[in-house]
């Protein structure tokens, strides 16, 4: 079927497309290797998957990521940014989602990943839960802004595990070198 359609990833190999999956004549490849992958969720064979179709449109992120070459962030870093949001796009789409088409979905998300990191916001968001403690806490440290964890969570009426917790840095993802 793969080869009907003519897909074929940047390492030659044609991708796995399941027969039980029908694939409509005159579909794309990305939309044929897209439902092989919706197919495959949940099976041991949908990581692989996820990686070989987000390889063959690493393309498409680096073309994206090309147009913030102005901005004070290194081509690099936007480029594993566009990939950020190329994965999520993967991992978003389903057969209903497809009529806007592959590219509009994934340039949604690369350029919500890309600004991201551009304009400095978090790209790894905290769970609600946090973001309220952490509020919680600063408001009790702007009066007492030496209070220990013990007499934070005797004040604020969180668990002192919460209070810890809330008091770590706000996660962000760095790209980075990757370090051994």
């Amino acid at each position: 079927m793969a080869e009907r359609i003519g897909l074929q990833l940047l390492d030659g190999k044609k991708p796995e497309v399941p027969a039980a999956v029908a694939v409509p004549e005159g579909t794309t490849a990305e939309y044929a290797a897209l439902l092989a992958i919706h197919e495959a969720r949940g099976t041991p064979s949908y990581k692989r998957q996820v990686e070989r179709f987000a390889e063959s449109q690493t393309g498409l992120a680096r073309a994206y990521a090309r147009r913030w070459a102005g901005a004070a962030v290194p081509r690099e870093d936007l480029e594993q940014a566009a990939v950020v949001g190329l994965l999520v796009a993967i991992g978003k789409w389903t057969p209903v989602r497809a009529r806007g088409g592959w590219q509009k979905l994934a340039f949604w998300w690369m350029q919500d990943s890309v600004q991201q990191l551009v304009y400095g916001k978090e790209l790894v968001r905290e769970p609600a839960e946090v973001r309220r403690d952490r509020k919680t806490i600063e408001r009790a440290l702007r009066g007492a802004p030496d209070l220990t964890d013990q007499q934070l969570a005797t004040q604020t009426g969180l668990t002192i595990k919460r209070v810890a917790r809330a008091r770590l840095p706000a996660p962000r993802l760095v790209f980075d070198e990757e370090t051994s």
